[in-house]
């Protein structure tokens, strides 16, 4: 079962992996206090995925995107948001929530309706979990704060452990790859003008940090339109067609040209290679 998978990844995976994190968030003074806590230092575990926290006098919202998933096949929202609920449950039983995704509905997600006591809502612009806000004040009455301030100094430590600087063509990726995916784009130099209005920086200046890296702009290009496509063929059902238009080349035979050249292997006979025991 898929929750089943996910919470075993919670207990044994996760857990095994960063007990430092999981440790200070059993043990806050509420579990508002752990919830923000875990999304404070949940960039130990990836700096991918974005999360804010939007809290009023009635609600916790907490949301969630990954840019390097497709919106319709990332079910990682509903684990982020099975290990936030665990960690609620672990202070109180008393335990409301609303949650919207963007994926949509699959007879696999429907444990996480029992799971969560709720309507997960499927198929949303974005992915979040809400709870009341007056079960997060419960206190915790084992609560040891000479420890929390022992286990927070080693979380510090261990964010100033990780590495400095993530290479910009790794920004540019994302930012790529996300203008992509969202299907707004209609030619290559209309994608370069949104990334470079996203990013605040002129083509000029975006080539020359490239170069630093030792990378051109048009490489970066290449390698993220193959990687969608290579994930589009194995992910989804849209046509060759499709994902050509949907990557911008001029012609689905221009496009088979590209990935065949890549990848040995025209794009049906790609999809097919790994669809084979399905």
């Amino acid at each position: 079962m898929l929750l089943e998978g996910i919470r075993s990844g919670f207990d044994v995976g996760f857990y095994h992996y960063f007990p430092d994190l999981f440790g200070i968030c059993l043990n806050e003074e509420t579990p508002l206090a752990a919830l923000k806590r875990y999304c404070q230092y949940s960039i130990l575990i990836s700096d991918i995925y974005k999360i804010e926290v939007i809290e009023d006098h009635h609600h916790l919202r907490i949301e969630y995107s990954n840019p390097l998933l497709l919106k319709y096949d990332d079910y990682s929202a509903l684990g982020f948001f099975a290990i936030l609920y665990d960690i609620v449950t672990f202070y109180t039983q008393d335990v409301h929530i609303k949650a919207c995704v963007s994926t949509p509905e699959n007879k696999l997600y429907r444990e996480f309706n029992d799971y969560f006591h709720t309507m997960i809502q499927y198929g949303k612009p974005c992915n979040f979990i809400e709870f009341d806000i007056e079960n997060l004040k419960i206190r915790n009455k084992l609560f040891n704060a000479k420890l929390n301030r022992i286990q927070k100094s080693k979380l510090d430590w261990m964010c100033e452990q990780l590495p400095a600087n993530i290479p910009f063509a790794t920004y540019v990726e994302r930012g790529i790859e996300k203008i992509i995916l969202s299907e707004k784009y209609s030619s290559d130099s209309e994608l370069l003008a949104t990334l470079c209005s996203h990013i605040n920086m002129s083509r000029w200046t975006l080539n020359r940090k490239l170069q630093l890296e030792g990378i051109s702009y048009r490489d970066v290009l290449k390698k993220v339109k193959l990687n969608v496509a290579c994930r589009l063929l194995t992910n989804t059902n849209k046509s060759v067609q499709e994902i050509s238009e949907m990557t911008c080349f001029s012609s689905q035979t221009n496009f088979s040209r590209f990935f065949k050249n890549h990848r040995q292997l025209s794009p049906t006979s790609y999809r097919n290679f790994f669809l084979q025991d399905y």
